[in-house]
């Protein structure tokens, strides 16, 4: 082979090497539609006088953390958490909740990479929200990404 022949060769082999680099980037976290890798880690807010902490572990617990802004007085509960992913919104349910005698079904919805919008938690599936815009939803921003991630 020439060298024109071997310098053309490398140059295709180059551009072949950054297109699957580019089609990796964009299937495997280069943003796009969340995953559930992306639900990870500590997120809070505030809602009707309340600070809210939801922390979803990769163990598959969810623990929520509601602090009283008037008084300080703290409720903490913790459940075994499911997403549902192949909804829009994306489904939340917290079951197997020891301090409730319900689980708890919301709505999930990513605006970036770090802020998600709930919406209001309700104790049965079929009084869950099933959309946003009813003034009960709050947001949350990701304070701290689990351990062992960017």
């Amino acid at each position: 082979m020439n060298v024109e022949g071997s310098a053309t060769a490398r140059g295709v082999a180059e551009l072949v090497l950054l297109a699957m680099l580019l089609v990796a980037v964009v299937r495997f976290g280069g943003g796009g539609e969340p995953v559930e890798g992306d639900i990870y880690g500590m997120w809070t807010g505030t809602h009707k006088n309340k600070a809210i902490s939801l922390n979803f572990a990769y163990d598959g617990v969810c623990t929520i953390t509601l602090v009283r802004l008037d008084n300080g007085s703290e409720e903490t509960i913790k459940g075994n958490f499911m997403l549902d992913f192949s909804k829009d919104p994306i489904v939340l349910s917290i079951k197997n909740v020891p301090q409730l005698n319900h689980p708890l079904h919301t709505v999930v919805r990513f605006l970036s990479e770090d802020t998600i919008m709930v919406g209001y938690m309700a104790p049965r599936w079929r009084l869950r929200p099933v959309a946003f815009g009813a003034g009960n939803e709050f947001r949350l921003k990701r304070v701290k990404h689990p351990e062992g991630s960017s």
